[in-house]
C-alpha cells in the first residue's frame, strides 16, 4: 500500500511499515531521523502539499502536533504573553479535520489527551505504551477510518510500571519524570517520540490490502485554497520527493 505518515519525523512508523513491504512515506517540516536507509522516503514538507499534490493514498496515520490540542496546553489559551494561542489551536483543529476528511479508506489520527474529544469526536480507542511493551504510561487517543482497533501485544499492566514519586507526593511515570529532566527546549520533542512497540503493531495489525479504485485528482474542482494548481497537474511521489523544499504556508 500507499501509506503517507503524516506529522512525522523520526521515522519510526513508516520504517515499521517499510518492512512489511509498504511503500511508506513520512512527511515534516523537519528532516527525517529515521532509518538512514529509509530517509529517501520522507517529504519534507507542510503536509497539505502532501495531501493536495501526490497520488491517492491508500493509508493516512497521522499524528498532529498536540501542542496546541492537548490537556497540558489549554492553560495557555488565554494568557496574554501568548496572543495567538487560539488562531494556532483553530488551525491545529482544521489540519485535524481535513485529514480526516481526505479520500483515503484507512485512516489513523493519533493524539493525547485534549480539545479533539470534544471539538472534534471521540476517539475510537484509548491506548497505553505499556501494553505494546514500554515502562511507560502515557494515555493516547486514536482516530480509526477503516482500521480495527490496536490489539494490545503485552501482559504489562499499570502496575508494572515503574513511577518516582515526589516530596510532595506526586507520582510520575519514571518515562515522564526524565523527559522532565531534560533542558526544556528538548522536552517536548522527547514526549512526543512515538512508541516503537505501538508502531510494530500498527504494521502487523493493519498489513491489509490495498483498495481498488482509480481515482484523478479533481482539478477543475480544487477549491481556492489548494496549493494544487487549476488545470491538467499530477505529480509522482518520486518526482515530488526529488522537487525544492516548498515553504511552509498556513492555511
Amino acid at each position: 500500500m500507499k501509506i503517507l505518515i503524516a506529522c512525522e519525523y523520526s521515522g519510526i512508523v513508516r520504517d515499521a511499515f517499510i518492512k512489511k513491504g509498504h511503500n511508506a512515506w513520512s512527511c515534516d517540516l523537519l528532516p527525517s531521523e529515521g532509518d538512514p536507509k529509509n530517509n529517501h522516503k520522507h517529504l519534507q514538507y507542510d503536509v497539505n502539499y502532501a495531501l493536495d499534490l501526490v497520488d491517492d493514498w491508500d493509508m493516512i496515520i497521522a499524528f498532529p502536533p498536540c501542542t496546541f490540542l492537548c490537556s497540558s496546553g489549554l492553560r495557555w489559551i488565554n494568557d496574554p504573553r501568548h496572543p495567538n494561542r487560539h488562531e494556532d489551536q483553530r488551525h491545529a483543529l482544521d489540519l485535524v479535520k481535513r485529514i480526516w476528511a481526505y479520500d483515503c479508506k484507512y485512516i489513523c489520527i493519533e493524539n493525547p489527551i485534549g480539545i479533539l474529544s470534544s471539538k472534534f469526536m471521540k476517539p475510537s480507542q484509548y491506548i497505553q505504551p505499556y501494553q505494546f511493551g514500554h515502562d511507560a504510561s502515557k494515555k493516547t487517543c486514536l482516530w480509526l477510518k477503516g482500521l480495527p482497533k490496536l490489539v494490545p501485544t503485552s501482559d504489562m499492566t499499570k502496575e508494572d510500571v515503574t513511577y518516582v514519586t515526589l516530596n510532595n507526593g506526586k507520582r510520575f511515570s519514571k518515562w515522564y519524570y526524565d523527559c522532565s529532566k531534560l533542558p526544556h527546549s528538548q522536552r517536548a520533542k522527547a514526549r512526543s517520540k512515538f512508541w516503537e512497540g505501538v508502531a510494530s503493531a500498527m504494521a502487523d495489525q493493519w498489513n491489509i490490502e490495498p483498495p481498488k479504485r482509480l481515482r484523478l485528482l479533481p482539478t477543475n474542482h480544487i477549491c481556492t485554497n489548494s496549493y494544487a494548481l487549476k488545470g491538467s497537474y499530477k505529480i509522482s511521489l518520486e518526482n515530488f520527493a526529488k522537487s525544492q523544499v516548498i515553504p511552509f504556508i498556513r492555511r
